[in-house]
């Protein structure tokens, strides 16, 4: 008698990001330092992440952006761990909100990630300069 496949998902234990998944019938040995889940189905790594608290599988929420056409300062609330790559740094938003100023005319990417939201980038546009 074979027993029934199973999906195995290997995750961050502080994010709950997917870093693997294994589907066959049997389990293999976890690393250490990382958290299993179980799912019926593999794990979609861009649009879901495993709840930390339950170890279930969620589906990923969206950033929400707002007016990107600024001029001076440009303010986004966005979750505490969020990583923002502005202008080829990298900043951890640890407070639940970023600032940025804008001094030059143009178009510049905002890059955002958290495991438990859809990576975006995000265009903010300054069409005057001070």
């Amino acid at each position: 008698m074979r027993k029934n496949s199973v999906t195995q998902v290997e995750y961050d234990l502080k994010t709950g990001e997917v870093l693997s998944q294994y589907q066959g019938f049997e389990m293999p040995i976890p690393s250490t330092g990382k958290g299993i889940a179980q799912s019926d189905t593999l794990v979609d790594c861009r649009t879901q992440y495993i709840d930390v608290r339950t170890k279930t599988v969620k589906d990923k929420n969206t950033f929400s952006v707002p007016e990107t056409k600024v001029s001076g300062l440009f303010v986004m609330e966005l979750p505490v761990g969020t990583t923002a790559v502005w202008q080829d740094e990298t900043y951890l938003v640890n407070d639940g909100c970023i600032e940025i100023t804008l001094d030059q005319i143009g178009r510049f990417p905002l890059r955002l990630r958290h495991p438990a939201y859809i990576g975006e980038e995000v265009i903010i546009e300054n069409q005057q300069a001070y």
